[in-house]
């Protein structure tokens, strides 16, 4: 899943961020775990962020038809999603160099903040460009707020409990996946897509009252940032975030336009792939160079369970959340069913998530290795998604039932 996704700047922040934490002896460590209803409410504020943005996420799936009515937009369907997702990917890395230098706590209050106020923007959209506007400042807050999420729990919890508690987020996420289309299609077909939006900001300021009050971090920032303001921008590597939000740009119009509205032998569209490779190259030069300025640190990027685990996500996320789009619009397009309908039939991939992510939590709590569910899921996935590119006009219940299912307690 997306957000289930353990990218690279997560990793660094939690090895700079548990740099700082093994410093301290393990008894005095242990004193600053969170407890009793401290914990229970983080947790719960945890969950509940996770459900948010997984809500946002799928939420969207069963209303983009009323939504492209709407707003007359059939050629923005596409923007709809990309936007969320464009900005949650480069934004990652910069969240990451955040959380590395200032407060767990007002970082991801920040991000909480700027999710609200996308969503705040997308229930009230009268055009639809202001729509994705809104969805892109979300997604900039939820680059923010998946990886925090993480960084707290790492932060709240003993190493042995981590993967339990990762698990219930897990489980936060998928709940909200089956909600999330279950929603949709209640709100368009009986109040109005905007609700599917304005849903969120309830939900955001109980999240935000229970961290603000029940999470304490257990140190202080892992690093002091540098005196003087040049010294402390270029600790954010502004180049590399650059060359990287260019790169992520570049490579999702060139996918959006391509094959669409363009051909893909387009000068447009070739323009953008050189471009993206271009800055690919950048990106990579400037964080070769070295420092403590760049976005990913060399002993993060020698890490091969590292690099391993952020191939592993790239290509699972984007095989996950192709089907969560566009099987509620198959549905809808080709059976002909409404919003709620649509949204009832894919709830087989959702609901078998969710078992699997408290199942795969669970299991790895208690065999202490995670690769063997990582090689099996890789395997099964495959043979998921060739199943579900089989379905027919007239594809028996049993067929789209079974291969969501397949596909879900893979993913």
């Amino acid at each position: 899943m997306a957000e289930k996704s353990a990218n690279v700047s997560v990793q660094a922040a939690s090895v700079l961020h548990e740099s700082t934490l093994i410093s301290s002896s393990s008894e005095q460590r242990t004193t600053h775990y969170a407890s009793g209803i401290k914990l229970v409410l983080t947790t719960v504020g945890l969950g509940l962020t996770i459900f948010c943005i997984a809500l946002d996420s799928t939420i969207i799936a069963t209303a983009i038809p009323s939504i492209t009515d709407d707003f007359s937009s059939i050629n923005d369907i596409g923007w709809y999603g990309s936007a969320y997702f464009l900005t949650t990917c480069g934004f990652q890395l910069l969240f990451g160099k955040l959380y590395t230098f200032f407060s767990l706590k007002v970082v991801f209050v920040v991000a909480l903040s700027l999710f609200e106020i996308g969503s705040a923007i997308c229930g009230a959209a009268p055009t639809s460009t202001t729509f994705i506007i809104g969805r892109a400042i979300a997604g900039c807050g939820c680059a923010g707020l998946f990886s925090g999420a993480l960084l707290i729990i790492a932060d709240t919890v003993p190493l042995r409990s981590r993967p339990t508690y990762t698990g219930l987020l897990g489980s936060a996420y998928g709940i909200a996946c089956i909600i999330g289309p279950l929603l949709g299609g209640v709100f368009t077909d009986k109040l109005s897509w905007r609700w599917c939006f304005w849903i969120n900001l309830p939900v955001g300021v109980v999240t935000a009252v229970f961290i603000i009050l029940c999470y304490r971090p257990a140190t202080n920032a892992a690093n002091v940032l540098p005196r003087g303001w040049k010294q402390a921008a270029l600790q954010f590597d502004p180049l590399g975030t650059l060359a990287f939000l260019a790169m992520v740009v570049c490579l999702v119009l060139a996918l959006q336009l391509g094959g669409t509205r363009y051909a893909w032998s387009n000068g447009r569209v070739v323009a953008l792939l050189v471009v993206f490779a271009a800055c690919l190259i950048a990106f990579v030069l400037l964080q070769a160079r070295g420092g403590s300025g760049t976005t990913i640190p060399l002993q993060i990027c020698t890490q091969r369970t590292v690099v391993a685990s952020a191939l592993f996500s790239f290509f699972v996320g984007g095989s996950f959340f192709i089907p969560v789009y566009f099987i509620p619009v198959w549905f809808q397009a080709v059976r002909g069913t409404s919003a709620f309908s649509s949204a009832i039939r894919i709830i087989p991939l959702l609901l078998s998530l969710i078992v699997m992510c408290i199942l795969s939590g669970s299991l790895t709590t208690l065999f202490g290795y995670y690769t063997p569910l990582l090689w099996l899921s890789a395997v099964l996935l495959s043979i998921g998604a060739g199943l579900l590119s089989t379905w027919e006009v007239d594809s028996s219940r049993t067929v789209w039932i079974w291969y969501q299912i397949l596909f879900g307690l893979v993913c």
